[in-house]
């Protein structure tokens, strides 16, 4: 009920749709993940407390057990892990940033229990103090049975998320105001008819009179192949794979606008006449491997236009 709730709340607040609906394919997808996670951190402890007999549970015996539980249990635990990894990377969106993920977590992992295992080492080896509830203190972190491992392990795995959100949102706004030139525009209008130009440039010039009006003619289309072969058939990185997916804007024009800047070929002449040519952002082009002199087919408007590439420009987003 939370989702149609939050949903009718944001209806008035945000300016997209906020519909709630039943999607089983992610709860499925999000009971999967609960119950490896689950079952990767209990098996362990389970497997242990398993091993010790009833007749110690009587005499108080057993909880003081150290080390890993029998292969059986590690080896499922571990299997487990594996699992949850791989499907981890498997359903990620980048598969290279799911893997760094991963990694970075069973590094932390380690690191972090080997925190817990120095802290355990310097508490044993400090020296004796009078104080009876420090010398208790001391001795708790470093006994049999110790939660000092664990303990380190949540306190550093928290304190790494929060510092990784900070980061991220440090980074995310860097790349935000860093990317922006000194005059960016306020708005983008799309999709306006040309027949309609003259009415918008009059509102514009009634609405904001000191405003700059810069008009660009716009087709949207959808790459359809790459040297004549299918975007389906096409392994690109997935750095690259949204060029590939749905329309993208395809400007036109005979002259070189004044703030194109080419990286690679030349701009054609005012005049030409030949097979279709097209420019293409430098970036993109190479996220996906293209190079001069490739084709790119476009569907525009239910008709795919094939055209060369003759040059790549940068282009700022």
């Amino acid at each position: 009920a939370m989702p149609f709730a939050a949903s009718a709340a944001l209806q008035s607040v945000i300016p997209v749709p906020a519909e709630g609906g039943f999607y089983p394919g992610a709860l499925a997808m999000a009971a999967l993940f609960g119950l490896l996670v689950t079952l990767a951190f209990a098996l362990l402890p389970l497997g242990r407390a398993r091993d010790v007999p009833a007749t110690a549970l009587f005499r108080e015996m057993g909880f003081e057990s150290r080390g890993f539980p029998r292969l059986p249990y590690v080896a499922a635990a571990v299997g487990i892990a594996l699992v949850l990894a791989a499907l981890a990377i498997l359903f990620s969106g980048d598969r290279r940033i799911a893997s760094i993920f991963v990694g970075a977590t069973v590094f932390a992992f380690l690191v972090l229990r080997l925190v817990g295992a120095l802290v355990q080492w310097a508490a044993s080896r400090s020296p004796r103090v009078r104080s009876v509830a420090l010398r208790l203190a001391l001795g708790n972190i470093h006994r049999p049975g110790a939660l000092t491992p664990s303990v380190v392990l949540s306190l550093g795995l928290g304190l790494t998320l929060l510092v990784t959100l900070a980061l991220i949102d440090g980074n995310l706004r860097r790349q935000i105001s860093g990317s922006l030139p000194e005059r960016a525009p306020n708005f983008f209008f799309v999709d306006i008819q040309s027949s309609d130009v003259d009415a918008f440039s009059a509102l514009i010039g009634k609405e904001a009179p000191r405003g700059t009006l810069a008009k660009v003619p716009m087709l949207r289309g959808r790459v359809m192949a790459l040297n004549g072969v299918d975007v389906g058939k096409v392994s690109v990185p997935a750095e690259g794979a949204w060029v590939l997916r749905g329309d993208r804007g395809l400007t036109y024009d005979a002259k070189m606008p004044a703030n194109a800047t080419l990286t690679q070929g030349t701009w054609w002449p005012e005049d030409y006449a030949g097979e279709p040519l097209v420019s293409f952002s430098a970036e993109e082009g190479r996220q996906i491997g293209l190079k001069l002199g490739d084709t790119v087919t476009v569907n525009v408007l239910g008709r795919n236009v094939t055209a060369r590439i003759a040059n790549f420009r940068q282009v700022e987003w």
